[in-house]
């Protein structure tokens, strides 16, 4: 395994293509051929992917992390807006509006792309407005994960028509060339890209404060509607001001927040995957595969989750801890790739791994110990890993404490969060009482 960098490393730029100067469409990695005038427009979803095309057309690389935005000759998307989907069963094409198919998106660049699909800034021909519309792959599997993600969000605008809790709404969808579309407000940068953009220079204390109470707000919204996230970092927290350009992070003046991707979100009764969340924001329990039996407390009212896949709400809690101190520090907390080296840190870090947890723990999580002792390093290991590992500082010496009264709250409230014991570690309803949250700067 190499070793860890300082930064994560972004993807390469989608290439452009010119587009066909009869019919314009978008072609994503795995899009059927753009169809000619005696393509079916019913072609089964599940054509080879050797038969697939080129990636979206005519569309400039995005900003992100990745590559510098252009604008070029942009084409254009017809919507066929459909109504949301109301249970998992129920696929994007039943339940049609009736409406007038038009040409109504006009596409200008690329804004993020992942193993989904694509996201595009596009100008709302209709609306007189931009919109970012998230195109998702024309293969099954995305297709259906696409609408238990729609779904979830319907749940969120259903329980928040005003948004005060600041989950990213879903606006509409429609399908295009088979891929399922749908279509968001235009937001501003990631937290993620802002950091990279101005050199992964820390925010202030104040921002951290201001950014952690909107964090708890909207989790705690979602474990009241008995929602887990499961991917929590700053790539899926958007700022919402596009206009505003600091040339520093403390020049950042608005910032309000909004929670995006919920493609992995997950009902409590629902199946949960055995592994979960973005590596550097995975909790102990998720690594460890911990059976246990979690105290929920909703609405006042106190029951209990049997964790057969080892992980629940607590998982998000902890992604927030890892976040706020990578606002704090600029970096992320536990750059690995690896489970084991990935325990070790959280021992440098945290102290030892309780026994209770490793004996809780399944098989695969119980061979990274001897006598509750983590076998770090394996022989395996490189030693510049090992070097890497040894960097690593007690979370109290990472939270000066000795600059003001704001830091010592910053840290008994990260000590709360970053607890291995997910039965133990602090809920979102109890962080939001953190004096943390309500102290002046």
């Amino acid at each position: 395994m190499a070793a860890p960098t300082n930064k994560r490393k972004g993807g390469g730029n989608p290439t452009a293509s010119r587009p066909n100067p009869v019919q314009e469409v978008i072609v994503i990695d795995d899009s059927p051929p753009p169809p000619s005038s005696s393509y079916h427009h019913h072609r089964p979803l599940n054509t080879p992917p050797s038969s697939y095309g080129s990636i979206m057309t005519d569309l400039p690389p995005a900003l992100s992390t990745r590559s510098k935005r252009a604008l070029l000759r942009t084409p254009s998307i017809q919507r066929k807006h459909r109504m949301l989907p109301h249970s998992p069963g129920t696929t994007p094409t039943t339940k049609k509006k009736k409406r007038k198919v038009v040409t109504q998106d006009k596409m200008m660049r690329t804004l993020g792309q992942g193993t989904f699909g694509k996201v595009i800034e596009c100008f709302d021909r209709v609306k007189r407005g931009r919109c970012a519309i998230k195109v998702i792959r024309s293969i099954k599997r995305y297709r259906d994960a696409s609408t238990l993600e729609m779904r979830v969000l319907q749940t969120l605008r259903k329980h928040d028509p005003s948004n005060l809790y600041q989950c990213i709404h879903l606006d509409d969808w429609f399908e295009h060339e088979h891929h399922i579309c749908m279509v968001f407000e235009l937001l501003g940068q990631s937290v993620f890209d802002f950091l990279k953009s101005h050199h992964f220079k820390p925010f202030s204390l104040c921002q951290i404060q201001h950014f952690a109470i909107q964090l708890f707000t909207s989790i705690e919204f979602l474990h009241r509607l008995k929602l887990v996230h499961t991917d929590l970092k700053p790539e899926n927290v958007l700022l919402i001001n596009r206009s505003e350009k600091p040339v520093t992070t403390e020049d950042l003046h608005n910032t309000e927040i909004r929670l995006i991707d919920f493609g992995s979100a997950t009902f409590e009764k629902e199946f949960h995957s055995a592994v979960v969340s973005t590596r550097h924001y995975r909790a102990p329990e998720i690594i460890l595969g911990n059976k246990l039996t979690i105290p929920i407390f909703l609405d006042h009212l106190t029951s209990t989750l049997s964790l057969a896949t080892g992980w629940s709400y607590p998982c998000d809690i902890w992604s927030i801890g890892c976040m706020l101190i990578e606002f704090f520090t600029g970096e992320p907390l536990f750059q690995t790739h690896d489970n084991l080296e990935h325990l070790a840190m959280m021992q440098i870090v945290l102290g030892k791994i309780p026994h209770t947890m490793i004996c809780k723990s399944k098989l695969n999580g119980q061979t990274y110990f001897k006598k509750d002792h983590l076998l770090y390093p394996a022989p395996e290991t490189k030693p510049e890993n090992i070097k890497y590992v040894n960097t690593l500082r007690p979370l109290y010496k990472i939270i000066p404490t000795s600059l003001s009264k704001g830091h010592v709250l910053f840290l008994d409230l990260l000590e709360r969060i970053l607890v291995y014991d997910p039965r133990t570690r602090i809920s979102a309803s109890e962080a939001l009482q953190h004096p943390f949250l309500h102290h002046t700067f």
